[in-house]
Order: structure tokens, then sequence, then C-alpha cells
């Protein structure tokens, strides 16, 4: 009985000796995933800032040395490389310099995919597909408020008043026009059916009439507690390329 009774209690020892091993090597395995796919992560979203670094400079060095109207648009080298291609988007010393697409047939095609059209987290900035491009007025474009600071992210600086003195231009040219907005209002709401009365036109409603409906809500500092920067009106300053 004796010899009997210390096995039991050897048996439960061991038992109560490898609970913690056990858990220790589960806490260690789940952390080890964890940051696997932490690191695997914010490579996806190096490669894709560079890839859109590659495209700026591509777009750099199709820029003519002196300007000529008989210049062929820069952006004619991407546009064979996309057909989606519909404009750039940049904003000097910012990470915001990046082509913008457009599907209008699927809207959000570009939600998570890159210029290749291959998968990517960080996707590529596209335009409403009710907006023209051409056109230049009542642009909505979309784009990821990622936290690496990449993508859209720079636009919640415009939450500061310094921030905007020093970024109070956005270049947003199209295929064939060289466009400057001037950041005359930024408003923050959640992206909810909300935005639809802040993006859209109402019934009998002038894009002058919108302008003015928007500034005026910022005056009255009605979209100050939410929480998303989901539109900037902007002046146009425009000039054909």
């Amino acid at each position: 009985m004796s010899g009997t009774s210390r096995a039991g209690r050897n048996a439960r020892s061991e038992k109560r000796r490898r609970g913690p091993l056990l858990l220790t090597l589960t806490g260690v395995m789940l952390v080890a995933v964890s940051l696997g796919f932490y690191g695997a992560f914010h490579r996806s979203l190096y490669t894709a800032q560079q890839d859109f670094v590659k495209l700026a400079r591509q777009v750099q060095l199709s820029v003519p040395a002196v300007s000529d109207e008989a210049q062929p648009s820069p952006y004619m080298e991407l546009l064979k490389q996309n057909r989606d291609l519909v404009g750039w988007i940049k904003i000097e010393q910012t990470t915001v310099d990046y082509p913008v697409v457009q599907t209008p047939h699927e809207p959000e095609y570009y939600l998570r995919r890159n210029f290749k059209k291959e998968y990517s987290i960080a996707g590529t900035p596209f335009l409403d597909g009710a907006c023209e491009m051409e056109e230049g007025l009542l642009l909505i474009l979309y784009g990821h408020n990622m936290n690496d600071g990449s993508m859209f992210a720079t636009l919640q600086g415009y939450l500061d008043a310094e921030y905007w003195e020093d970024h109070s231009v956005i270049r947003c040219d199209s295929l064939t026009q060289a466009r400057e907005y001037e950041v005359m209002a930024v408003l923050r709401f959640a992206a909810t059916t909300e935005a639809v009365s802040y993006t859209h036109l109402r019934a009998h409603e002038t894009r002058h009439d919108l302008v003015c409906r928007l500034l005026l809500e910022k005056k009255k500092k009605k979209v100050e507690s939410l929480s998303l920067i989901h539109n900037l009106i902007w002046k146009q300053n425009e000039t054909n390329t």
C-alpha cells in the first residue's frame, strides 16, 4: 500500500510539473506566431510602398525638362501597364505620391490590390466610380489609413493648422491635365452613410452650393467630434499639359 501510494503521489506531482511547462511552451509558440504575422504584415507594407516609389520615379523620368504643350503626358507609359489608371495624386514633402485608378464596374477592385492587380494589403488609391477625373470637380478618392504612415495616413495631419499651412496644395493630375488644389476645408467624420451628404449633391443643389454648405458646416464645427478624415474640399487651379 505504501509503495502504491508513493507511486500515485509521484505521478500527480509529475502531471503538475508538466502543466506549467506545457503552458509556457504554448505561450512561447503563440508569441512567435504573432511576431511572425507582425513581421510579415510590415514587410508587405514596405514592399507595397517601394513599388509605389518605383512608379513615382518612372513618372518623374517621363516629365520633360522644359515645359512644352506638345509633350505627351508623363503618365502614358504607366497607362500602357494598367488601363485603369486615371491620374496621379501627390502632396509635397509627404509619402503621398501615388497613381489613381478607377474601375466603375467594380468600384472597390483596388481596395486590396496593387497597381499590377496583385493582392496587396495597402491597395491602390482609387477614384469613386461615379466621378469623372478629367472634369476635376467633386473628386472622391479612397485610400487606406495605414498604421506605418503610408498611403493616406498623412491626411490626419490636416487637423493641425501648421501642417495645413505647410501642405496647403495637393496635386491631383488627370492623364491630360496637371492640376493643383488648394485645401480650403477639412471635414472629419465616420465612414458611414452620413458621409454621402458631404460628398454628393443634394436634390437641386449645384457644386457651388455644396462647397458653401461644407464651409458653413466647418464654421459651425458640427463635425469636430467625428473620427475619420473622409473628404477634402479643394479650390482648383488648373493648367493644361
